[in-house]
């Protein structure tokens, strides 16, 4: 499950961290906003999304079942943090980010939702080939 999860979420973060490097930084005036969405994406967030990209291509692609498992619960974990974060500072920000009210309850539904994930994710061994259980 935290392997098929990451494999969702990885282009998400691909295109949150670059296309927020493209958008600018939040502290500029009408910078870091998609029209009237209101995302204020800063520097800082666009690492932390491009970061999380790559933990998300290592568990979609990579990892064994086990490592994928830990590591979508710390991915879980942070983006719960960051949400909670975001509601209690508000817009006036922490770790040099702003927080939005979109991105809060973004950041807290994604995490909650890669908990979930790494909870579901079966660590039994597959069945052996010839199997009537692989359909072969």
């Amino acid at each position: 499950m935290a392997r098929f999860f990451a494999q969702l979420l990885s282009p998400l973060f691909a295109v949150l961290g670059v296309g927020g490097i493209f958008l600018g930084d939040a502290s500029t005036r009408g910078k870091g906003d998609i029209g009237p969405l209101d995302l204020d994406l800063t520097t800082a967030r666009d690492v932390l999304d491009i970061g999380l990209f790559v933990v998300l291509v290592v568990i979609g692609f990579v990892a064994s079942r086990y490592a994928g498992r830990r590591l979508m619960a710390a991915v879980g974990v942070i983006l719960v943090a960051l949400g909670v974060l975001g509601f209690v500072t508000g817009e006036s920000g922490a770790l040099g980010m702003e927080f939005s009210l979109a991105m809060n309850f973004f950041d807290v539904a994604a995490g909650a939702l890669a908990l979930l994930a790494a909870a579901g994710t079966i660590e039994a061994p597959e069945p052996p080939q010839g199997s009537f259980l692989r359909g072969g």
